[in-house]
């Protein structure tokens, strides 16, 4: 099974996750990051911080490849 990884883009800064997550494909990884950018939503909103909505997670494979991005605001969707 493949590896992904979801890296989180929190106010121009990038948190890389050094781990990643074998997953069947690729569609199983995008909904995984929806779950991941839906966890960081819930995780600000329990603080006094705005909500940046433009904050993303990037699922990338295991070259490094950006295979897909993930806004806040999509994630509410």
């Amino acid at each position: 099974m493949p590896r992904y990884f979801f890296h989180l883009s929190r106010r121009g800064r990038i948190i890389l996750d050094p781990e990643g997550t074998e997953l069947a494909d690729i569609a199983h990884a995008r909904r995984e990051a929806r779950l991941n950018a839906r966890d960081m939503l819930i995780r600000i909103l329990k603080t006094d911080e705005p909500v940046p909505l433009d904050d993303n997670v990037h699922v990338a494979d295991e070259h490094g490849s950006v295979l897909h991005t993930i806004t806040l605001r999509e994630a509410l969707g």
